[in-house]
């Protein structure tokens, strides 16, 4: 009876501490990382066994002298350290004032860690055999940082001891049993030896890249970081990072997504959702940065040719507002832009390919008489909808056209070989045919009734061939 009564207190108690131990240890940041945890070891009792563990840690590697061996590195992740830190405060107004330390291991091991209040590790393989950027760098050490701002090493101590024969993790929660001494061995456990769940690693994935963009590195390169593990872990066993951090399609792509919901505040919108004020603010903020950058390199080449006259072609060409700015603001007198309904640098391209293939000669030098590369206007697909709307083509203008397609289509700028010559002269015709008897019946047959083109109740009929 006794002992069943000190059994029903003993859960009670128990149930009354684990209740009273569940909060959130951070607040959500852009990402919006928000989830009740339990803690039943405090936090102040975890810091200081971190402390201990961490200078066991440098006291141990520093006798093999592995410790700050190369100054170059431990500067350089130190550098990105002291970027990094401040930042934490969007997540805990207190982080920023912890007792950060960052220390250079020197080992093959790919791994780095972060103990309880900023204990900061890296190994140099980690460093150079991913070949790193500092983006990378900081996309890591972002991931390690927030696992210390989530105490997720406190989180998983506290689910250690709440499996723990009941009796024992009672008093221990109540201030009764549990020396520092075994504290300090767990600490050292949760960081090296028990592996993170896969809800506290997608926690430091999210957390990590916006810690990495508020200190103005690119949060992109965590993709780019864990490719390069999955690359070198390949078939083999995984590095030691890998092994408590598992990467997969699904991580990368959490990533991918919240990497850019973190540089513009929004996941990406999907197929046919609805284009809400926000991403007409984006469109129209990449409208305006492609406005400035178009106008710089225009009048970087300005100044690089002091030409009066600008033709501009490609998809971007296309945009007519940017093409009225470099019209008002622009140094260039005139501004040409040819149609586009078809991709004919991709003729010439075919033709100089064709070249290179008969000739084995590479085209060298020459340069365009024209800019008039699209699908002729005198053509019937390019008249028919010009007449449609009641204008009239300007046959002068398509005559020298024609004229000048031969010269500028011309691929070799040296003598060639009569077979060379061939070449080249094939591949012009295929990209500028010269106009048939027909076609100059046809355009006759217009002229003639041009004057009809601008009466809607006639036709201008003109004779097939």
């Amino acid at each position: 009876m006794w002992k069943r009564m000190t059994g029903l207190v003993g859960m009670t108690a128990m149930a009354a501490v684990v209740l009273s131990a569940c909060a959130t240890t951070t607040e959500k940041g852009t990402v919006g990382v928000e989830r009740s945890q339990l803690l039943l070891v405090s936090s102040a009792e975890m810091d200081h066994s971190a402390i201990t563990a961490y200078q066991n840690v440098l006291k141990e590697e520093g006798a093999k002298g592995a410790v700050n061996r190369d100054p170059k590195q431990v500067e350089r992740v130190r550098r990105i350290a002291t970027r990094l830190t401040p930042e934490t405060g969007v997540f805990r107004k207190d982080a920023p004032g912890w007792k950060w330390e960052v220390n250079v291991i020197t080992s093959p091991e790919v791994n780095a860690w972060c103990m309880p209040g900023g204990k900061i590790a890296f190994y140099t393989g980690i460093l150079e055999k991913l070949q790193m950027t500092d983006d990378e760098v900081a996309a890591v050490m972002g991931h390690e940082i927030a696992h210390a701002l989530r105490e997720h090493g406190r989180e998983r101590a506290s689910q250690q001891m709440a499996t723990s024969v009941g009796a024992a993790v009672v008093g221990s929660a109540l201030g009764v049993g549990q020396g520092g001494a075994d504290l300090v061995g767990m600490v050292g456990q949760v960081t090296f030896l028990l592996p993170y769940s896969r809800l506290h690693e997608t926690e430091a994935d999210r957390m990590g890249v916006e810690l990495a963009a508020r200190a103005g590195y690119d949060p992109r390169a965590a993709v780019s970081l864990w490719q390069k593990m999955a690359k070198l872990s390949g078939g083999a066993a995984p590095p030691a990072i890998l092994s408590t951090h598992p990467s997969n399609e699904e991580r990368i792509k959490d990533l991918g997504i919240f990497s850019q919901r973190i540089l513009l505040g929004e996941p990406p919108r999907r197929p046919g959702a609805e284009i809400t004020p926000f991403y007409r603010d984006v469109a129209c903020s990449l409208q305006s940065v492609l406005e400035e950058l178009l106008l710089e390199k225009v009048r970087w080449l300005h100044g690089r040719t002091g030409a009066a006259d600008l033709c501009m072609a490609g998809g971007v060409a296309l945009n007519c507002v940017a093409n009225g700015r470099i019209r008002r603001e622009g140094p260039f007198a005139r501004l040409f832009v040819p149609p586009a309904p078809g991709d004919a640098g991709g003729c010439i391209g075919a033709a100089a390919l064709a070249h290179v293939a008969l000739t084995g000669e590479v085209p060298a030098g020459g340069s365009l008489a024209h800019a008039f590369l699209g699908p002729s206007r005198c053509s019937p697909t390019g008249s028919r909808p010009i007449r449609s709307t009641g204008g009239r083509t300007i046959h002068g203008t398509c005559r020298a056209r024609r004229a000048a397609r031969p010269a500028a289509a011309r691929l070799p700028s040296r003598p060639a070989s009569p077979r060379s010559s061939s070449a080249a002269t094939s591949a012009a015709r295929s990209v500028c045919p010269p106009p048939s008897a027909a076609s100059t019946a046809t355009g006759r047959a217009k002229r003639r009734c041009r004057g009809a083109a601008n009466s809607r109740s006639r036709r201008c009929r003109t004779p097939r061939s």
